[in-house]
Formats: C-alpha cells, structure tokens, sequence
C-alpha cells in the first residue's frame, strides 16, 4: 500500500469513529439486554403479548428481551419499579389498563403517574373481553341475559378479578348502561373468576379469549358477546354487546408500551418502529390471532393520544361503579 493510500485509510477510520462518537447516547439501541416489565404474574393476557414481542425482538436485534414479572399491589409494584429506572430505552413497562388507566381513577396515594412519570411508545395490542355465562343460566343472548337481570335484580352474580379490575368494572359499565342490578363477587385474581364461574359458583364473568379458550367447546360455559365496539377478527361468530342491546358499549384490555420520562426522542421513535415492525409481520399477525388479540401497533402520537382516551374513559367508569380501594 502506498503512503498516500494509507493515509487515506487511516483519515477514513478516524472519521468514521468520529461520526460514531458523535451519535446520540441512545442511537445503538438496542446494544445490551432490554428488561420488559410486566407488573403481574406470568400466563396472564399481558404476560403472553410481551412474550410473542419479546422472543420477536431477539430474532430481530439478536439482543435478549427479558420479561420481568414483577407482580403485586395491582400492578402497582411493577409499574412503580418501570417509572423509577433510568430513562435509557433499557427498561420498559409493558402497561395495561389496570396499570395505567384505572389505577390513577382508583388509588389517591399511586406513586406513579402514567403521564408525568411515563411515556407512551406504542399501543401494542388489543383484547377484546367475552362476556360468558355458566351453561345453566337460561340465557341465549345477552338480551335475553338483561331481561332476566331486570326480572330478578341482583339474583345474577359475577365474577370478577378484584374491586377495580376491568371484569368489575365491565359488569357495572353493564348493569349501569342497562339499568339492572348485578350481584359483584369479587376473587383474588388469577384463574378464581374462571374456576367459580365453572363451578356454577356464580353465572358470570367477562375476560380475554385466551381464558376461554380451553372451555369454549367444553359445554359448561356460553358465550354471549363481545366487549369491542367492533368483533374481533379472532372469533367474528361472536356479536358485540353493543349489537346486542348495549349500545355504546366499547370496553377491552389492551397492551402499551411504556418508558420512563426523559427518554431521548431518538431512542423513542427507534423502540417505536421496532415494535410497529415486529407486530406487522405476517407471522406475529397469526401469532396474535391465536391468543386473541387484535394487533395495532401505533405511533409515537397514537400511543400517547390513546392513552388519554383511555384514562378519561375508565375514571368515568371507576366514578359509575363506585369502586374504591384506598382513602
């Protein structure tokens, strides 16, 4: 190599590790192990969404995404522990409802705020909640279901995950839009609303297909509708409830992806494509269709004015059930 060619070499390398150097902090992401936080235990709704993301992402970035399960005080703990991290892109929450939409309506002493403590990346997935009945409740469909609850107030129990979860707060929404009175039995969580729905312990409950899912065929249950203002793509057989009487009514879970406040723009709206990216391919749509959940993928905007809408929504909610936890 000829000096001249070699001095050229060498400027080359010099510039280009200046232009690396020069990168803002957060454009390598991801570079090392990203954390997901999922502030419940494993096997729920939210728990199965950030796996099929997370195993996507390390094909994609061949950096490993690992799912924390940080469970307790409602999703408070996990959430709270998201909210406190560095602002670095390396540690997300992966949020819901209950986390960051009812809790806030809910609890005067939450520790987080899921607008100044959060920001929205990416309103990942939706749910859409089944109303289901036990086989014995002389029902065929959810009209028939309200027109026995007026005949009978508060003679239909339902199950739900805890004051101020959304099965509650799906069943007052219910009751208040139909003017019936129904009987809340409210369980620890898990799989107690499913099992005592089951058992005949009592006639209803509302929860993601992926609950379901075992016992649609099983004959001990009947499903009566869908809680979307529009069906799902994953069982179109079933009618809204806003078809089937309930006009309106347009409640769901769903997954947002959340990171704590001060994260750099630019490694935002990386974790933002890497997200919409991963979620639009033809194998994660089938993917999701298979644990009932309907893909979305939004933008940066979309996840944050989604958000909005959603907290607005379910203090109104909150306010109709009366649901109260602490002073």
């Amino acid at each position: 190599m000829s000096r001249t060619a070699f001095t050229l070499a060498i400027l080359v390398c010099v510039l280009n590790a200046a232009e690396v150097f020069a990168q803002p902090a957060g454009s390598a992401w991801p570079s090392r192990q990203v954390r997901m936080i999922v502030p419940f235990a494993t096997g729920g709704p939210t728990d199965i969404v950030a796996r099929v993301i997370a195993q996507k992402l390390f094909a994609e970035f061949n950096v490993p995404f690992i799912v924390d399960n940080r469970s307790g005080g409602g999703g408070v703990i996990g959430s709270d522990a998201a909210a406190k991290s560095p602002p670095d892109g390396y540690t997300l929450l992966v949020g819901s409802p209950g986390t960051m939409a009812i809790n806030p309506a809910l609890l005067k002493d939450l520790p987080y705020s899921p607008t100044t403590d959060l920001i929205a990346l990416s309103h990942a997935a939706s749910f859409p909640h089944l109303l289901a009945v036990h086989s014995s409740l002389p029902v065929k469909n959810v009209r028939e279901l309200i027109a026995l609850a007026k005949s009978k107030p508060d003679s239909i129990m339902y199950a739900s995950s805890g004051v101020g979860s959304t099965s509650h707060l799906e069943g007052a929404y219910l009751a208040n839009q139909t003017g019936t009175r129904l009987n809340h039995v409210p369980y620890r969580g898990g799989s107690l609303p499913l099992q005592a729905l089951l058992s005949g312990e009592v006639m209803m409950t509302f929860d993601a297909l992926p609950i379901f899912s075992s016992y649609l065929q099983s004959g001990r249950i009947r499903v009566l509708g869908v809680s979307t203002a529009k069906r799902s793509p994953s069982i179109p057989q079933i009618p809204t409830l806003a078809e089937s009487g309930v006009p309106g009514f347009d409640l769901y879970s769903w997954v947002l992806f959340a990171a704590p406040k001060g994260l750099p723009p630019d490694v935002a709206a990386r974790i933002n494509a890497a997200i919409a990216h991963t979620i639009h391919s033809p194998e994660m749509k089938a993917r999701f269709a298979d644990v009932g959940a309907d893909p979305v993928g939004s933008d940066l905007a979309g996840a944050s004015s989604f958000l909005q809408t959603e907290l607005a929504k379910w203090k109104k909610i909150v306010e109709i059930s009366g649901a109260k936890t602490n002073d």
